[in-house]
């Protein structure tokens, strides 16, 4: 799994602001990861770049993507697979089309029925996959950490690697959200 970030961040930094579409409610949190280093650059500098798919090496050089390695064996649940598609909230099947609460809602359904997290497609790179690892917190002693990770592939590398120009200046569409 690959996680792109910012330098300075930790790879494993956790959401439980309920922004994501999968986010469990504060305790517990929630993980986003790739399953590629492309997916995971895409998801995270894709809107910034827009269609130019262009970003600066002054933006590029602020981020990073860390491979990651699960270190003990997971549950996840795959909003693709038709298991998953027959397994029913409220009567209603999961759907990647859901609303953000009823995605929240089958978060913590799956976690309460044992899933580690969901897989599910990329909304920029539709045939790749993300992951949300839930790590649900109970009040009493945490689990190990459920990845361990590698050395980070600086930002200008990876955004190469993953289709992006990277420019000295600033990109056209960029120019026009300032």
């Amino acid at each position: 799994m690959y996680r792109a970030h910012r330098l300075g961040v930790r790879p494993l930094h956790v959401y439980s602001r309920l922004d994501g579409i999968y986010d469990l409610p504060a305790p517990s949190t929630t993980t986003y990861a790739a399953l590629d280093l492309a997916t995971a650059m895409n998801e995270l500098m894709a809107p910034a770049a827009g269609t130019s798919r262009t970003i600066t090496a002054r933006e590029a050089e602020k981020l990073v993507v860390t491979a990651m390695k699960i270190r003990r064996p997971f549950r996840l649940a795959s909003i693709s697979h038709a298991k998953a598609r027959a397994f029913t909230l409220d009567g209603h099947p999961l759907s990647e089309t859901d609303t953000l609460e009823r995605r929240r809602a089958w978060a913590e359904r799956l976690s309460e029925s044992g899933f580690d997290g969901v897989v599910f497609s990329s909304r920029l790179r539709g045939s790749t996959h993300i992951v949300a690892l839930f790590e649900k917190f109970n009040g009493s002693a945490t689990k190990p950490p459920a990845v361990i990770h590698g050395v980070p592939t600086p930002g200008i590398e990876a955004a190469l690697m993953s289709g992006f120009s990277v420019d000295a200046k600033h990109a056209r569409s960029q120019i026009d959200l300032i």
